[in-house]
């Protein structure tokens, strides 16, 4: 896999991908488990009928959406049904992983499975390549993040509420600009990366954004909840 692949995998699994992080405080703001089992011992923050919506939105002005729904959880082993629009196209899989650090780290995928209709078709992922054409739709049309800056914190919003988050800016280059990205991670937020920005040297507007605009917990799981068109406008 290249190297521009291998690294924009790791943007494009915002969520499936990232697995859990560590528990949340007891001062967090942003949505997170009030149930009993989502403890410390449990193998995954995670459960049946968690969801998440987030949307990409570029100079383009096409906006993206993207919700992903755990179907299915046995200890770490995840199930999830994730749904990409895009104006009027959509695509649609299933992809389980375990959720552990060392394959969060390796964005590792167990399995990988579009559905097109009524037909699931496996998918070989070979160098999570399949992964990438899957998620395609959700990342900027730039370069490999390189450069790495320190971390800073920062309040940033999650769907309805905020959240304190880790922000690491990356520099790249998009077409032939430099340009900067920013990705923030929260703790205490269950699907680990908040939000996420490009912006070209000199130019105080991203070309490309996401950020999460609805998130819950529906138990037996629901898919179906991206909205119309017309509550995406800006």
């Amino acid at each position: 896999m290249s190297g521009t692949v291998k690294l924009w995998v790791v943007l494009a699994c915002l969520a499936a991908c990232a697995g859990s992080s560590p528990p949340p405080s007891a001062t967090a703001t942003a949505s997170t488990h009030s149930t009993p089992e989502a403890t410390n011992d449990a193998a995954t923050r995670y459960r049946r009928g968690d969801y998440v919506i987030y949307r990409y939105r570029d100079r383009s002005g096409l906006n993206v959406l993207l919700e992903e729904t755990i179907e299915r959880v046995e200890g770490n082993r995840l199930w999830i049904h994730v749904v990409a629009r895009r104006g009027a196209e959509q695509r649609e899989w299933i992809q389980v992983v375990t959720d552990t650090p060392e394959n969060r780290d390796a964005n590792i995928v167990d399995e990988l499975i579009e559905i097109q209709g009524d037909t699931r078709i496996p998918l070989a992922n070979e160098g999570n390549r399949d992964m990438f054409r899957l998620y395609r739709w959700t990342l900027p049309p730039c370069g490999s993040p390189h450069d790495p800056a320190a971390p800073v914190t920062r309040s940033v919003s999650v769907a309805d509420g905020e959240c304190d988050a880790t922000c690491v800016s990356f520099g790249l280059e998009c077409g032939h600009a430099p340009a900067r990205l920013e990705a923030c991670d929260c703790d205490e937020f269950l699907w680990t990366h908040a939000t996420a920005a490009v912006w070209i040297a000199g130019d105080d507007d991203p070309i490309w954004e996401v950020d999460v605009v609805a998130q819950g917990n529906d138990d037996p799981p629901v898919t179906g909840r991206l909205p119309r068109p017309e509550w995406l406008e800006p």
